[in-house]
């Protein structure tokens, strides 16, 4: 017999081994929810009337010291005794604390804030960048991954200021703009997407496939077409009313060609991104819908059919 979750009598016969145990200690009269507050003021009270004696000198000082009780615990039930397996709100593994878990360098498109870059050291065959971005930096830490004008990097070190640094290699440097960012430049920020959040513009890896050109740029009075030219290697990827990612904004092709496409920007798009002030020449980055790869991949394997 097990004591009961909440509000159990004192246990006697054959589980006399219960007396002398206190809340703090085995979980006696208590469940997983109580608080420690309220098992403060019940071993205080069970201290006063003698069921339970005062703590053990022997006890670690300010911790839970629960001995673990021989047999296996009752299932579904709460034993006395065992670590509690409760997540601590903030601890990064729920969606309730001010810390969510984030997937590992996964993206949706939706950039969070304009940065600038501060600082650009050239490595020879690579590059450091010193980006100041408050909004992605806020609970950035080593390791994170952050989308630059929709390139995914890792970040190095979170300096004062909402400032991080990330390492460049020559592969993304050859592959994307990045190589023409200078200091003092605008850059498109994103974390990476959070496991409660929802999917605001479509699955962006933070992986450039190519790069494009503004070749034009057709205003209207509340929204803007821009026309971009587009690698033949990625044409086929392309569909009209399909995702792009430009710059590492997720955009529907609203017109397209034998090698362009045109993208329609709302006002939000034009004040609060880099591609809403890109000239006419201007080289952004470009990355595909990945299922449209996957898919191309899949169909072209024709695998023998099972006997």
């Amino acid at each position: 017999m097990r004591p009961q979750r909440r509000g159990a009598a004192r246990p006697s016969g054959a589980d006399s081994r219960w007396a002398g145990r206190c809340p703090m200690s085995c979980g006696f009269g208590l469940s997983v929810g109580d608080d420690r507050r309220r098992g403060r003021r019940l071993r205080r009270d069970l201290i006063a009337t003698g069921i339970c004696p005062p703590r053990d000198p022997g006890r670690p000082a300010g911790k839970w010291w629960p001995p673990r009780l021989p047999g296996p615990a009752p299932a579904g039930k709460f034993r006395p005794g065992a670590r509690s397996r409760r997540r601590r709100p903030g601890d990064g593994r729920s969606g309730s604390g001010p810390v969510a878990a984030r997937l590992a360098s996964v993206f949706t498109g939706i950039v969070e804030e304009l940065g600038e870059v501060v600082g650009k050291d050239e490595l020879g065959d690579s590059a450091r960048f010193v980006i100041r971005g408050p909004v992605v930096t806020a609970d950035a830490r080593h390791g994170d991954s952050i989308a630059v004008n929709g390139v995914c990097l890792t970040v190095v070190e979170v300096l004062p200021g909402g400032q991080f640094s990330a390492d460049v290699m020559a592969e993304t440097l050859n592959r994307s703009s990045l190589a023409a960012v200078a200091v003092g430049s605008p850059v498109n920020l994103e974390r990476a997407a959070a496991l409660n959040s929802r999917l605001g513009g479509h699955i962006v890896q933070g992986h450039v496939d190519g790069r494009g050109t503004v070749i034009s740029r057709t205003p209207s009075e509340h929204w803007e077409v821009v026309r971009i030219a587009l690698p033949a290697e990625l044409a086929r990827y392309v569909v009209e009313k399909g995702s792009i990612t430009v710059d590492g904004i997720s955009l529907t092709v609203s017109g397209l060609g034998a090698d362009w496409f045109e993208v329609s920007l709302i006002p939000t798009t034009l004040a609060l991104t880099t591609l809403g002030r890109a000239p006419v020449g201007s080289v952004v980055n470009l990355e595909v819908d990945v299922i449209a790869k996957y898919v191309e991949r899949l169909l072209g394997a024709n695998p023998e059919p099972q006997a």
